[in-house]
């Protein structure tokens, strides 16, 4: 008897496995006619030529910076940075990045001044001549050295030839008119004294003397200083038992230099004695460091100062600084935070040869550019108007709002005047660069840009049109307790979600925790609220559901808390493994290093934390990363996804809604392993309820097994302790001993054997006598076994999530090979005890020819009517086959998915399909990842990575065929997977709990899921609603009015651009399939979906996977721009995802993992931003439209201005020259353009090479001049030579009168004398 029920039992199997194989076959011919499209055309008003890639502006600290000048007359001050960049200072406002062709450091560079041009030397030994009279400076000439290094240069004030110190100790001169090396050259073995019996070195300084231009002082490297005399082609030599000099500067009156040593000692040097020193002093003592830089200038009252960099002790935690000696010994040591790379005076006079007294010192540090000033007592700061601390601390996130409301700036720029950088002295007097002409604002819109820190702060910088002012700033870890070891817990921000609307402001860190600030207009005191996430931490056990002394809700609690608890009750009743804890409980508490400070704390106005979401993880752990984050102000609700699942939070009662696990997402289990072979036609599936193979040459089911029925074994009997009992839950079942038989059930492998090859024969027998079993058979409560096809249809769900907790903590790329190996089990309050699969033990080895399985499946769209792709030829047959095993798999587990939301088991969101019937299945794509070895005997391995990536809000048609739109929330999965959840949003918030329905679809898309976003019926880009801001303090709670109206989407297009259906198809389209329109964007495709139909409009499939994608709009016309993993900005059209535009953004390859990608965002109006280096932001645009009004209204650089007057030249100096038959000036060109011989200019060809450049045509500067002049300085000549006419002019009348009143008393005394003479006698004369 009991023989026969074994066979009926198993005939049952089989017939249902039969029935099984039937519904396949009879889906997969009948699957082409579930595929319905809407046909209709759409006329798109953009085309290509809307688009464009342009550069704006770049903001910040140049990154490696190298040297620094400045121009008095222009008062412009450069920075020349590494990878060939430039960056030209003004007033605020004027700042300009220019860059060479190549990315070699920027050495040196000297202004021409007041010439509209400066010259750069770069690390590969070339020198570049630039032009920036005109809008876009350019570079003029170009001259490459072959053999030698360049090591400094100099440019006297209005000298035509360029000073050129090599590696070897020689010095070259370079004409500015031709660009070309003069064939005077100062070789090293001249300049020094025969007695220096080594090679002095390369050339550190030059330095012409202020007096007379045929001194040219020289500092070699290894200390010896010399004196060459131009004209005479001698050197005076000095003495050389110094310690090396390292820089050197004249006195204006050029009789005495000074030098900086080596040993942080000062020499002062006289022309008349050259044996030794005039003057030594050692500012800081002995055994100091070397002084690098150093400045001589004199006041009007010929009071010396000496201002040096370096000459700082020796000793351990000395910072650098800046010293400035004044007379009667005074010195000022001003430390800096960074190391100085170069100091410049801003003097008010080009002439070096009269006495000044420098305004102020720039000084170039590391990471800042600072400026001294030298008028005020105890010399403070300038506060810069350029925004160079951007990377105070290492930038981490970046936010941009290209359409910021006006009074949110007025708001943030009034509550951040009062806070100013701590301990730093500010200078009252105005900034003295001021320099060029600022620009117009092109775009006219407000624009925010926020930036997150290392250090947990948050700025807000002011970004309108190509200025970028900080208004405020936020430290958003300061509301935590402090921590000794601050090595374990970061406080970097990692996401951030602004409403502009209600000013909420969202700020997730890298420890796991997520803080809501609300804005207030006044200080004002308040507790933190605190809501525990525990159900996000992957590391995080959870406690025994089962019983309600385990639930962490007091049961006399509010209202609010009640209604939460029945929710969750009901829903753990449904096999949810969800539990909620809305406080810090003592368990919590003990797993999360950090603390938030108690009580209520004073806190100034402005942005303060109210609500915070804790993610609890210990000692040996990371923090869980936050994946996802969305904010509505009008729901009242935060979504918080993780690796480990997703979490609603209410922010109007400060209460957990709902958790999920990514699995319980959209209801059913994952496949833990998969594998295909091409040559033996079969595909393998294994979940966690049992194994099955497919034929994929006849599209038929081969065979399937449960768990326990692998190994032919009997389960073993397991029950839960008593409640008496010390044993817990949660502790693995006790598995059979080898002393204990295990009575095996004759498996018959007929089936097996008839279908698969001799090599999987061998797998299993090998691995069913090597592993270790620990298999769970359902048993009923009196002990009694059910039947074997109940036992693996019916399992309890909240079995399945407990083991699973501790079966997946890693979810790594799975070989497919039978290894079946030992699993821990768990319970359910009903004594249930599953069979499961673990994602080790699911594993098939087929023969050494395989196939790859490199083409993604198409998108699909899991519903009742959903629909896939055929597959056209044998190529896409491996499409077809995940969509069977799809299909297989929800044959296992279809009974035993019943999603955690049935509240009500009739819900038609929750119910199953309509005509469903025993071996029905469910359209869904398993989770997958290509295996990309190059190794083609390697098996195609496929990874189970999954997590929320992507969250959205909005108010849209979520359920199949209903029009009626409702709030809802978009979640997009790192497998693709795009899910929709209905919220029911209770009128009032404290009496009843927000509940949330999953709305029965699930869109399958390639890949990880980046963006989705939503058009209405009239091709409009629309977003969620959102609350208005109101003062916590003065306004008054929203009314049921203004609720409901904040519910409704805000449409961003406006009606008049938006795309349109041709001739007049909107009329055959309708409602009920076509309401809204959905954009879902995931790394390997776009699509386009109507809501609520869920058909399939338009589809774009990159050639490269994107890695960003965000909605925008171009000259006003909708348009979805896309960041590929090139690098490259991607312009597609909406609906209908017409490429429109494609240009390289960046020069590398772009990863979604990589830091970048956190540091870039698209906003609206085509615009967007990214760090185009750790301490500078770019922003750009990708509308022609607004790239030409930014072309029109920038600014100007070179502003023409009168050259200030030359000093008086002494009436005893001109005296000497003339009695001592001296001249008051050589004529350096004459001795550089000597008529050189043909050996000589063969020479200099060989030293250096002109390099060919776009400007090369151009035969002179003066030329480049005349043709770089733009409209607004052509006026501006004008103009003023209107008025220099207009003086010579009244200097004409003025000579005119004044000959005439000459002429006039000529003629009165002439009159007067002939007058005289006639009346006296011959006599008389």
């Amino acid at each position: 008897m009991l023989y026969i029920q074994k066979v009926h039992e198993k005939w049952s199997i089989f017939s249902q496995m039969e029935k099984a194989r039937k519904k396949i076959a009879s889906a997969i011919d009948g699957i082409k006619n579930l595929v319905v499209n809407i046909d209709f055309d759409v006329d798109e008003k953009i085309s290509s030529e809307n688009c464009c890639l342009t550069n704006i502006v770049r903001h910040g600290f140049p990154e490696d910076p190298r040297c620094l000048a400045y121009d008095p007359v222009q008062k412009l001050l450069a920075v020349g940075s590494g990878h060939g960049c430039i960056r030209l200072l003004g007033k605020a406002s004027v700042d300009y990045h220019l860059k060479h062709n190549i990315d070699e450091p920027v050495t040196h560079v000297q202004f021409l001044v007041n010439e509209g041009g400066f010259i750069t030397a770069l690390r590969d030994d070339s020198l570049h001549l630039w032009n920036y009279r005109q809008k876009k400076p350019g570079i003029v000439h170009s001259l490459k050295l072959s053999k030698e290094h360049i090591t400094c240069t100099h440019l006297p004030f209005q000298s035509k030839w360029l000073y050129v110190g090599t590696d070897r100790g020689n010095v070259y001169f370079v004409c500015l008119a031709t660009f070309e090396l003069s064939t005077y050259v100062i070789n090293w073995n001249k300049a020094i004294d025969l007695s220096c019996r080594t090679h002095p070195g390369g050339v550190r300084q030059l330095a012409l003397c202020p007096t007379d231009q045929s001194r040219l002082l020289i500092v070699f490297d290894k200390g010896p200083i010399c004196i060459w005399n131009l004209q005479a082609r001698e050197s005076e030599r000095f003495a050389t038992d110094q310690p090396p000099v390292r820089c050197a500067n004249w006195q204006y009156d050029g009789k005495q230099f000074i030098c900086g040593h080596a040993n942080g000692s000062l020499t002062v040097w006289s022309l008349k004695k050259s044996d030794e020193p005039v003057q030594k002093t050692v500012p800081h003592g002995a055994n100091c460091r070397a002084i690098t830089h150093l400045i001589w200038q004199h006041n009007n009252e010929n009071e010396p100062i000496v201002a040096f960099a370096g000459g700082m002790p020796n000793d351990d935690g000395v910072l650098p600084a800046l010293t400035v000696l004044r007379a009667k010994s005074s010195a000022t040591v001003l430390e800096m935070d960074h190391p100085i790379i170069a100091i410049c005076p801003l003097n008010s006079s080009p002439f070096s040869n009269i006495p000044q007294h420098p305004a102020a010192i720039g000084v170039l540090l590391k990471n800042d550019l600072i400026v001294v000033d030298l008028t005020t007592p105890g010399y403070p700061c300038f506060e810069s108007p350029y925004p160079m601390d951007i990377h105070e601390s290492p930038v981490t996130y970046v936010a941009y709002f290209s359409d910021c409301p006006v009074d949110l700036t007025a708001a943030l720029i009034l509550v951040g005047r009062n806070q100013r950088r701590q301990g730093a002295r500010v200078s009252d007097k105005p900034f003295p660069i001021t320099g060029g002409m600022e620009r117009e604002c092109a775009t006219g819109h407000q624009e925010l840009l926020l930036t997150g820190h290392e250090d947990g702060s948050l700025k807000f910088w002011h970004a309108s049109s190509e200025n970028l002012h900080a208004m405020y700033k936020l430290k958003t870890g300061r509301h935590f307790e402090k921590i000794d070891d601050t090595s374990v817990v970061s406080y970097a921000v990692t996401d951030v979600r602004l409403c502009l609307d209600s000013r909420l402001l969202l700020v997730s860190s890298a420890c796991g925790q997520v803080t809501l600030f609300r804005f207030v207009k006044t200080e004002s005191s308040q507790e933190i609220s605190v809501v525990t996430l525990a159900q996000l931490c992957s590391s995080f056990t959870i406690g025994n559901n089962n019983g309600d002394e385990n639930h962490h809700v007091n049961s006399n609690s509010s209202s609010t808390r009640g209604e939460l608890k029945r929710q969750v009750e009901a829903v753990l009743s449904n096999d949810s493994r969800s539990t909620i804890t809305t406080e810090c409980s003592e368990e919590v508490e003990n797993l999360t290093p950090i603390k938030v400070r108690g009580g209520a704390l004073r806190r100034p106005a402005g942005y303060q934390p109210e609500l915070l979401c804790q993610i609890p993880w210990g000692e040996g752990h990371v923090p869980e990363k936050i994946t996802a984050m969305a904010l509505n102000s009008a729901y009242g609700v935060v979504a918080i996804g993780t690796y480990a699942g997703v979490a609603l939070v209410d922010i109007v009662t400060y209460t957990l809604i709902y958790s999920w696990s990514n699995t319980e997402l959209y209801g059913r289990e994952s496949i833990t392993a998969m594998a295909l072979n091409s040559a033996y036609g079969v595909v393998a599936i294994g979940t966690y309820a049992g194994v099955a193979l497919v034929d994929i040459v006849t599209y038929t089911l081969i065979y399937s097994w449960s768990n326990t029925e692998l190994y032919g074994r009997e389960s073993v009997n397991f029950s839960l302790p008593s409640q008496n009992s010390d044993a817990s839950p949660l502790e693995p079942p006790q598995t059979p001993t080898a002393s204990e038989p295990a009575h095996g059930k004759p498996f018959n492998r007929r089936s097996l054997m008839s279908r698969v090859s001799s090599k999987v024969k061998e797998t299993v027998h090998t691995s069913s006598s090597s592993a270790e079993l620990v298999s769970l058979d359902k048993t009923s409560e009196g002990g009694q076994q059910e039947k074997p096809n109940e036992s693996y249809l019916s399992i309890d769900k909240a079995q399945i999530n407990i083991a699973r907790r501790k079966s997946m903590p890693s979810r790594a790329h799975l070989t497919l090979k039978l290894n079946m190996e030992a699993r821990d089990g768990g319970a359910s309050k009903e004594a249930t005890t599953p069979r499961l699969l673990t994602p080790q033990s699911a594993m098939v080895v087929f023969s050494d020819e395989r196939m790859s399985m490199s083409s993604p499946p198409s998108a699909l769209i899991e519903n009742e009517e959903g629909y896939i792709e055929k597959p056209d030829d044998a190529q896409q047959r491996t499409q077809s086959v995940r969509k069977i095993v799809r299909k297989l798999t929800n044959k296992i587990n279809l009974r035993r998915i019943k999603s955690f939301h049935n509240h009500d088991p009739k819900s038609p969101s929750t119910a199953e399909p309509e005509g469903y019937q025993e071996g029905d299945f469910i359209l869904k794509d398993p989770p997958q990842q290509a295996s990309r070895s190059p190794s083609l005997s390697s098996l195609d391995r496929i990874g189970l990575p999954e997590c929320v990536t992507s969250l959205t809000f909005i108010n849209c048609c979520s359920k199949k065929g209903n029009s009626k739109s409702e709030p809802c929330l978009w979640l997009g999965m790192s497998t693709g997977a795009c899910v929709a959840f209905n919220l029911i949003l209770p009128a009032d918030r404290i009496v009843n709990s927000v509940v949330v329905a999953p709305s029965g679809s699930v869109i399958r898309l390639q890949d990880q899921v980046l963006f989705i976003g939503f058009l209405n019926r009239q091709f409009c880009v629309i977003e969620a609603g959102a609350e208005q801001y109101k003062d916590p303090n003065k306004d008054s709670g929203p009314t049921s009015a203004n609720l409901e109206a904040n519910l409704q989407n805000k449409v961003v297009t406006k009606n008049s651009l938006s795309p349109t259906f041709t001739n007049g198809q909107e009329s055959s389209v309708s409602y009920e399939e076509f309401s809204q329109i959905a954009i879902l964007v995931s790394e390997k495709e776009a699509r386009i979906l109507s809501l609520p139909g869920y058909h399939s409009l338009f589809h774009y499939k990159p050639e490269i996977p994107f890695v960003k994608a965000k909605t925008t709009h171009v000259r006003g016309y909708p348009t979805l721009m896309c960041l590929n993993a090139a690098g490259s900005i991607v312009i597609l059209s909406l609906p209908s995802l017409r490429l429109l535009f494609q240009s390289q953004l960046f020069r590398s390859s772009v990863d979604i993992g990589d830091p970048i990608c956190q540091k870039t965002d698209l906003s609206e109006n085509g615009l967007g931003v990214y760090m185009a280096t750790p301490s500078e932001i770019q922003k750009f645009t990708t509308c022609s439209e607004l790239s030409s009004q930014v072309a029109e209204c920038s600014g100007e650089l070179f502003v023409p201005c009168d050259m200030p007057e030359p000093p008086k030249t002494s009436f005893f100096k001109g005296v000497s020259t003339l009695f001592g038959n001296q001249k008051d000036s050589i004529d350096l060109d004459a001795i550089f353009n000597e008529n050189p011989s043909t050996t000589a200019t063969a020479g200099m060809k060989s030293v250096a090479r002109i390099i060919p450049s776009a400007s090369t045509a151009s035969p002179n500067m003066d030329h480049a001049h005349s043709k770089g002049i733009s409209a607004g300085q052509a006026a501006t000549m004008a103009i003023q030579n209107l008025h220099e006419r207009g003086d010579r002019l009244n200097a004409v009348v003025d000579a005119t009168e004044n000959l005439r009143n000459n002429a006039m008393n000529l003629q009165s005394r002439s009159s007067k004398l002939v007058e005289k003479y006639e009346k006296k006698k011959w006599y008389q004369l």
